[in-house]
């Protein structure tokens, strides 16, 4: 309701996978998505444990984790949305080239699964 009061052609919403995870919104990314729809810019993705309570298990790389991420993948193709999708990475324990390629390869087998 806020961004629709504001009425401008310049704000946006980034659908964050950590953030709704840790607020309890796992089960509802299609819902969300279709509500920020006209919004939606920058939905970030990351690899998660379900039982996280915090950012440590809630933000790991993509292939890592026991949580369906391609999940807001799947919200993001309902919604339509054609836009980049950004990989989220915070306290990385190993080297950040390997996490990159190792997080972009799994992206791109859960691409290929939704076509």
């Amino acid at each position: 309701p806020y961004v629709e009061a504001v009425e401008s052609d310049n704000l946006f919403i980034s659908l964050h996978l950590s953030h709704e995870f840790m607020a309890g919104n796992r089960d509802r990314l299609d819902e969300i998505a279709a509500k920020i729809k006209p919004w939606l810019r920058l939905p970030t993705i990351n690899g998660a444990y379900t039982d996280a309570e915090n950012f440590d298990r809630g933000i790991v790389p993509l292939n890592e984790g026991d949580y369906d991420a391609s999940k807001l993948l799947k919200a993001l193709k309902s919604v339509d949305y054609k836009g980049p999708v950004v990989l989220h990475t915070w306290n990385l324990h190993r080297a950040a080239a390997d996490h990159h390629h190792t997080s972009f390869k799994k992206f791109q087998e859960m691409v290929n699964e939704l076509d």
